[in-house]
């Protein structure tokens, strides 16, 4: 899991919803921290673009016992390592929020 920080991740939930956002961190229970989330689920309202309804979250933290599959839709250009050891840090500056 340490190969995929960064990358820009595809998960979905239990409950079908689907959630797109860059990899920030994980623990033992496979809890999953995401920025930049993008969440995309089916809909039937007039809302909905071709019956699927998005909606920016911005960073999440995500139950491992909710997620059902991952997978990566892009990796990092450069990997973290790397740019930890140029001295490169970014701070996350967007609102906390908890799907569950």
């Amino acid at each position: 899991m340490m190969a995929y920080i960064g990358s820009t991740l595809h998960v979905t939930l239990g409950d079908a919803r689907e959630l797109t956002g860059r990899f920030v961190a994980f623990d033992k229970h496979m809890n999953v921290v995401l920025a930049d989330v993008v969440e995309s689920r089916r809909s039937t309202k007039a809302a909905a673009t071709n019956g699927i309804f998005t909606r920016k979250l911005g960073f999440v933290l995500l139950r491992g016992e909710h997620i059902v599959s991952v997978r990566t839709v892009k990796q990092p250009v450069a990997p973290p390592a790397a740019a930890a050891a140029k001295g490169v840090t970014t701070v996350a500056a967007t609102p906390l929020v908890a799907v569950a």
